[in-house]
């Protein structure tokens, strides 16, 4: 059986209006044996288990290769689900060090940032600018991020090759596209990071790298290898689809860093290859964390009752058997 657990607060403080919200959900598989069963169940906030919306990168338009000094027209198509504005930002960078350069190393884009909206009931126009390439035979890094209001961006990188006198060509790229982003409290100090991405080269051709920065502290956490679960969903099938996870250790309440996870398309399969921020063919998303976004579960046996009701409205997770379900009540 599969059993689901739910907990609401209640709001009566009017007789004629009675609300409930729901705060706490949870889900467990239970296989029924003979005599008395017993269940244990967690239940996790709804709070932490939300998904954030991810602006997402489609598809690139842009030139392969231009001459010194010409320009060419760069058109990015996005998608958000809340639809709401989007901010935009072009820049070239230094292979090396993924800093910005001068426009005399890097070139110029016009415009170079600027906001971007829905002209259409449920889509954006594509973003388009117009890049300069500089007077310099070279390799360009050119990277575009595309972020919401809530500052959770997505970085796509792709090179252009500055030439001499050249017969221009234009071509497509499609990174990898991560759909949503969740996280999820899983113990004292541990954070389940879960990240859906979609690509147009098989699942098993990802692999993805996680970061923390936390200039303020320096504080330092690491990250589990990633975990990869492919979705062989019929009715995607002309993409690849799946789902990548990584635990992070060391996280406090006060955490207010920046995690970064970087999703890579490489040659190779089975996951493997190299994978960094701003290479070519990968797709990057920032999430600012709040301090006290993940609180730390609240383990309660038999009747919940006695728990302080402001623990257990950050808490998230709770016990019963047979005997005390019908018994187990949530505070506030």
């Amino acid at each position: 059986y599969t059993v689901t657990g739910h907990a609401y607060k209640t709001d009566n403080s009017s007789s004629d209006n009675v609300t409930s919200l729901e705060i706490f959900r949870g889900e467990t598989q239970h296989t029924v044996t003979s005599g008395t069963n017993s269940l244990a169940l967690r239940l996790t906030p709804l709070l932490d288990d939300r998904e954030l919306s991810v602006p997402r990168i489609t598809r690139i338009n842009r030139p392969f290769q231009l001459e010194k000094t010409d320009n060419a027209t760069i058109s990015v198509s996005v998608t958000n689900s809340d639809l709401q504005p989007l901010q935009f930002r072009f820049r070239s960078v230094d292979a090396n060090t993924s800093l910005p350069l001068s426009e005399a190393e890097g070139g110029s884009f016009s415009p170079e940032k600027g906001t971007h909206a829905t002209q259409f009931p449920d889509s954006y126009p594509d973003i388009s600018t117009s890049y300069t390439a500089p007077d310099l035979i070279s390799v360009q890094n050119l990277q575009v991020r595309v972020s919401n209001d809530l500052e959770i961006g997505v970085t796509a990188s792709f090179k252009t090759y500055v030439t001499g006198p050249i017969d221009s060509q234009t071509t497509v790229d499609t990174n990898p596209v991560v759909e949503s982003i969740s996280g999820e409290r899983v113990g004292d100090d541990e954070l389940k990071w879960t990240v859906l991405v979609s690509d147009d080269d098989p699942f098993d051709t990802l692999v993805a790298t996680w970061e923390y920065q936390d200039p303020e502290s320096g504080a330092v956490r690491t990250f589990d290898n990633s975990t990869y679960v492919t979705d062989n969903s019929t009715s995607r099938s002309d993409v690849g689809v799946g789902l990548i996870f990584s635990i992070m250790h060391g996280y406090q309440d006060s955490d207010a860093g920046m995690l970064r996870v970087t999703v890579c398309e490489t040659n190779y399969t089975n996951h493997t290859g190299s994978c960094v921020h701003g290479q070519e063919g990968s797709t990057s998303v920032d999430l600012e964390l709040v301090a006290g976004a993940y609180q730390q579960p609240l383990i309660c046996e038999g009747d919940c009752s006695s728990a302080d009701n402001s623990s257990s409205s950050s808490g998230s997770a709770g016990r019963w058997d047979e005997s005390t379900w019908d018994n187990a009540v949530f505070g506030d």
